[in-house]
């Protein structure tokens, strides 16, 4: 017995001289065994597992007893059912079914919530998605080249969910994905239409904000054209300098002074000391 047991029964008049004391009935009173306890002739405790079998048996019954359920995610259905060990999940994206599995009911939720994210409206076009767009306009046939424009921007998944034309042109979602189509269509429909800042920024002033339709582009393109030959008639002309003198050379001065008459002398050098007279008077000379 240890010195800590041996105070705890101090109070109870224990004394060593005086016989023992029965403590089996008390265990807070007893010293645990050693590890060296285990009697080989008797099965050993098992310590490899924690449980794990009990666990997967009690997580299988209990799905197996789950019946189906429906789950909303990112505004689709889907049917969530355990089978073959296996949590499933089916419903339909944007118009096509999709199915979905996970030995995990939690890990198969959060997958639904993945693929239902909200995406955009629509896309930028491919290149080669571009040109035949293009080849359509340029062959006249305008409104195969917008119901092409259309379908590879939004996708007939979710085009598919409009009853009628008129309907998807009412969804406001939709207005910056119309305004590029009509842009770009109407641009490639009309080979004398121009892609430049100016017209631009001209076109968006007069737009304001409107949706963009094709009749009003050419409204305003023809107003363009008017706002371009006005700027055009009131441009001042470009000066034209004239052409600079070549300058006289001394043989060429002696021979007109040689040509001149003796009045025209006269005059000359009274035009010369007037000259001369004025640049005095001026401060010139001195």
């Amino acid at each position: 017995m240890t010195s800590a047991q041996k105070a705890k029964i101090t109070g109870l008049g224990y004394d060593d001289n005086f016989g023992g004391l029965d403590l089996s009935g008390c265990p807070s009173l007893q010293s645990l065994p050693s590890e060296d306890w285990t009697d080989d002739r008797f099965a050993q405790p098992d310590r490899t597992g924690n449980g794990n079998d009990l666990k997967e048996f009690i997580r299988q019954q209990t799905a197996e007893h789950t019946p189906p359920t429906t789950v909303h995610a990112g505004g689709c259905q889907f049917k969530v059912f355990f089978r073959d060990n296996v949590w499933h999940g089916d419903g339909n994206v944007n118009g096509t079914r999709r199915r979905y599995s996970d030995r995990d009911r939690d890990a198969l939720l959060s997958k639904l919530g993945q693929v239902t994210k909200p995406q955009d409206a629509f896309r930028a076009l491919t290149r080669d998605e571009e040109l035949q767009v293009i080849r359509a306009c340029q062959s006249g046939d305008r409104l195969t080249g917008i119901g092409l424009y259309l379908a590879f921007s939004i996708g007939q998944a979710r085009a598919s969910k409009y009853d009628s034309p008129l309907e998807m042109m009412h969804d406001a979602a939709l207005v910056p994905i119309m305004d590029k189509c009509a842009n770009f269509c109407w641009f490639h429909c009309h080979p004398h239409a121009l892609d430049t800042p100016q017209w631009h920024s001209y076109k968006n002033r007069i737009l304001a904000g409107r949706p963009i339709t094709f009749d009003l582009l050419d409204a305003i393109w023809m107003r363009y054209q008017n706002h371009l030959d006005n700027e055009s008639r009131t441009a001042p002309l470009p000066q034209t300098e004239a052409p600079d003198e070549p300058e006289e050379t001394p043989r060429e001065s002696l021979e007109k002074l040689n040509a001149l008459d003796d009045n025209e002398v006269d005059d000359l050098m009274r035009s010369a000391r007037q000259q001369y007279a004025r640049e005095v008077r001026a401060g010139g000379r001195w």
